[in-house]
């Protein structure tokens, strides 16, 4: 979006996010997203199938989410390719290296993805107000969100022809 369509108070807003944007600003933003040279995968999963017992601790699920997305794109790529995984910076410390440790183990022990050294492996937290591409990112999850928990499409529907792979979590460890 160019700079000079946005009114004053847009302008000086510190990020974009999907949650605090109007429709307007919305339509640009997946307008613009359609336009991109981008391919979107995700993996979701129903609150209802999460197991009570991690009673908000969700750290291994997002974990899991993590490598088990980041398997499935490589077991489907056609060559391995060097792996940058970049997050919202969230953690700090222990919680940041125990992440990436746990993320990078499971991307290595998942079958199947072709990854076998975890120098292919880059994780970097990053802060969403500097990231444009994590703004981004927020606004495809905001989709995403709507159209499973409120059945409504309108954003994801301009976008739609971008996604790759959905892949809902629960559902790959049935069997």
């Amino acid at each position: 979006m160019r700079q000079n369509d946005l009114k004053k108070e847009i302008k000086q807003m510190s990020e974009f996010k999907f949650s605090n944007s109007n429709d307007l600003i919305k339509r640009r933003v997946f307008k613009c997203l359609n336009t991109c040279n981008i391919s979107i995968a995700y993996s979701y999963f129903r609150k209802e199938e999460i197991d009570p017992h991690l009673n908000g601790n969700y750290q291994n699920l997002y974990v899991d989410l993590s490598a088990s997305l980041i398997s499935q794109i490589s077991a489907h790529s056609s060559s391995v390719k060097p792996i940058n995984l970049v997050i919202d910076r969230s953690l700090y410390g222990r919680k940041k290296s125990d992440f990436d440790y746990n993320v990078t183990s499971r991307i290595l022990d998942y079958p199947g993805n072709g990854i076998d050294d975890a120098n292919f492996i880059s994780i970097k937290h990053v802060d969403s107000k500097r990231e444009y591409c994590i703004q981004a990112v927020d606004f495809i999850a905001g989709a995403i969100n709507r159209k499973y928990l409120l059945n409504e499409t309108e954003y994801y529907d301009i976008i739609k022809d971008k996604m790759i792979m959905e892949l809902n979590f629960f559902d790959e460890f049935k069997n």
